[in-house]
């Protein structure tokens, strides 16, 4: 009779597993979604963010089912990071800002909103630049570059920014105005 009882408890725990995994998986969109944006993000992943018309459940995922992500809600705040950039992350060399979909959409750098991503990228060798984006404007002082990166080009730049060893640090720029 235990040996049933033990069954069935394996049984009930293993499809609450495999729920919470499919869930990490492939989340299920909110039947009140309201919005859909459209993100790329400054590796060139493109992500969809569905926002519920309470905005206490969003959806996160990249348009290319191949690809590997970890999402999470930090704060309210929606963050969709693809694995290839976690160490980068984790090194301080790319901020986690850069992937928060909250934020970006609240400041319009959605795809639907912008064509460019602004960033400031901080150097350990003085004079060094990215040579990609709209416009850019270099402070020598703190050896650091303003850079509107042109979202159809973030493939190309992200593979230069990832591979730069002088870069010490890319974050989102506040949407300051620069001279």
């Amino acid at each position: 009779m235990s040996n049933k009882l033990l069954l069935v408890v394996l049984i009930i725990l293993m499809g609450i597993a495999s729920t919470h995994v499919a869930a990490l998986v492939r989340p299920v969109v909110s039947a009140n979604k309201i919005a859909q944006q459209q993100i790329t993000l400054i590796t060139g992943d493109v992500a969809i963010f569905d926002i519920s018309q309470t905005q206490s459940i969003a959806h996160a995922r990249l348009n290319d089912p191949t690809s590997t992500f970890i999402a999470y809600v930090k704060n309210a705040q929606t963050y969709l990071i693809p694995n290839h950039t976690q160490s980068l992350i984790k090194q301080g060399r790319v901020n986690v800002e850069l992937f928060n979909l909250s934020k970006l959409v609240s400041l319009k750098l959605d795809d639907r909103n912008s064509n460019y991503l602004p960033v400031l990228v901080k150097y350990s060798v003085p004079q060094q630049r990215l040579t990609a984006g709209i416009d850019s404007q270099f402070y020598p002082a703190i050896n650091t570059q303003f850079i509107r990166l042109d979202k159809s080009k973030l493939t190309q730049t992200w593979l230069q920014i990832s591979n730069d060893p002088t870069i010490k640090s890319v974050t989102l720029d506040k949407q300051i105005t620069h001279h």
